[in-house]
């Protein structure tokens, strides 16, 4: 007797008796799996189609935690301020000669390499005036940053 006609002569109390409890298998393989940490529908189907086995599976299984993602952190050039976005102009200590207009990262270069100094005098664009360094605090701090 094959499996299908083995079906059509059991009574229909009997059928819902086998699909309630492979219903209930599956339920129950899912609420493991989220309590685990794993994905409840998978489990179901699971649970639905290998009955206790698919409960005894999950409940095996070590517990899922996701791979923690590595903390976003923006690069740090668009941390910095709008100083990395004029063109600059200064005045060369040693022969007083204007030089420019450079980027700020090729003004943070000459004062890594000890050109510019705290007295050095730069122009920014939208600055009104000539200016020493020391009195541009977030430039020496952009300088700072930028050392790193």
């Amino acid at each position: 007797m094959c499996m299908v006609q083995y079906i059509l002569t059991m009574g229909i109390w009997q059928l819902i008796n086998i699909v309630l409890f492979w219903v209930f298998f599956g339920f129950l393989s899912a609420y493991v799996a989220r309590k685990k940490g794993r994905n409840p529908k998978l489990w179901f189907f699971a649970g639905l189609i290998l009955g206790v086995f698919g409960v005894v599976l999950v409940y095996v299984l070590p517990s899922h935690t996701p791979a923690k993602r590595p903390e976003f952190k923006p690069l740090s050039r668009l941390e910095r301020s709008e100083s990395w976005i004029k063109m600059w102009y200064y005045l060369d200590p040693k022969t007083r000669e204007q030089k420019g207009p450079v980027e700020f990262s090729e003004l943070a270069k000459t004062w890594k390499d000890k050109v510019l100094n705290d007295s050095s005098l730069v122009w920014g664009e939208g600055m009104p005036e000539w200016k020493q360094l020391s009195q541009l605090p977030e430039v020496m701090k952009e300088f700072e940053v930028s050392q790193k």
